[in-house]
């Protein structure tokens, strides 16, 4: 029996195994360099600390945008940018956790 949170419980309800790339995630310092140069510069500003799940990292926060495929739009062009772009792939999901910890 594997003790998850509730937000690791989630995320695997969205994102079935076979969808996530263990083994293959980003390390903690890519993901700290996408949350200080990319991620601000697409206007997107993190609330927590990465957390970590199966085939990566969760990083909560908040955007301006009308919806998440614009956010996803300016993460992209930004990643682009940057040396992270082949090392990682962001994906948008709204925080239907939020209350559950």
């Amino acid at each position: 029996l594997v003790n998850q949170t509730s937000r690791e419980m989630a995320f695997s309800a969205l994102y079935p195994k076979c969808t996530r790339k263990e083994g293959e995630e980003p390390t903690i310092s890519q993901v700290e360099a996408l949350i200080n140069t990319v991620l601000p510069q697409a206007k997107f500003s993190s609330s927590s600390k990465p957390q970590k799940v199966a085939g990566g990292y969760i990083v909560s926060g908040t955007h301006k945008y009308e919806n998440g495929d614009a956010l996803i739009d300016a993460i992209d062009r930004e990643l682009a940018k940057s040396s992270l772009a082949d090392k990682m792939t962001i994906v948008y999901t709204p925080n239907y956790a939020s209350g559950l910890e």
